[in-house]
């Protein structure tokens, strides 16, 4: 299992390395990518999970990001403009009501508009050498946006009217988890754990 989330209607999505599944508490139903259906899921590999306040359902998968279509049981593929090849989508989080930000691995960091679908760069969110692999991302309860890449490099862009750019190194080693924690930012790292109090 790569990946798992509850929408709002009780179901319960699992990801893995061999499609994508849905639980309605009595049976499964199996979720795979068919080269000659286009609307099945971009690829068999789920990486990530993620039901937004709409309570529509978000499949990043290891070839792109996908939004699941209730209505026909299908999913629209989402184009992430500038991306160079399909890219592994690693986390996402609500930015606002309007707005999910999505890190990649290895193109950055995108904002999709949940209701136009579009999909935009965001290159201003870390320092440029941190800007390309977005592993771990969270929103603090200050509004700051937090990510960790592929090294024990932390960023952190303030809620502030300059959106200063701050960047920390983890004690343990690369981050594999962020969570809100008091007023501050716990960090899941390979070898431990750390705490960033914001302020």
């Amino acid at each position: 299992v790569l990946a798992i989330c509850q929408d709002k209607t009780g179901y319960i999505w699992v990801g893995t390395e061999y499609g994508l599944n849905k639980y309605d508490g009595y049976r499964f139903t199996n979720y795979l990518h068919e080269s000659d259906k286009p609307n099945s899921i971009s690829s068999n590999i789920i990486s990530f999970l993620f039901s937004d306040a709409d309570d529509n359902l978000w499949v990043g998968t290891q070839l792109g990001l996908d939004l699941y279509n209730r209505d026909n049981d299908q999913f629209e593929h989402i184009k992430l403009e500038g991306a160079k090849a399909l890219p592994r989508i690693n986390d996402m989080v609500q930015e606002d009501e309007d707005h999910l930000l999505v890190g990649t691995a290895g193109y950055g960091l995108y904002q999709i508009n949940v209701h136009t679908l579009e999909a935009k760069k965001l290159d201003d969110y870390a320092q440029e050498a941190e800007n390309s692999y977005f592993s771990h991302i969270i929103i603090d309860i200050d509004g700051n946006f937090w990510k960790a890449g592929s090294g024990p490099t932390i960023t952190c862009r303030q809620n502030n009217k300059q959106h200063t750019i701050r960047t920390y190194e983890s004690p343990y080693g690369t981050v594999t988890k962020f969570l809100n924690y008091g007023n501050g930012i716990l960090l899941v790292c390979r070898r431990g754990l750390a705490f960033i109090q914001n302020g």
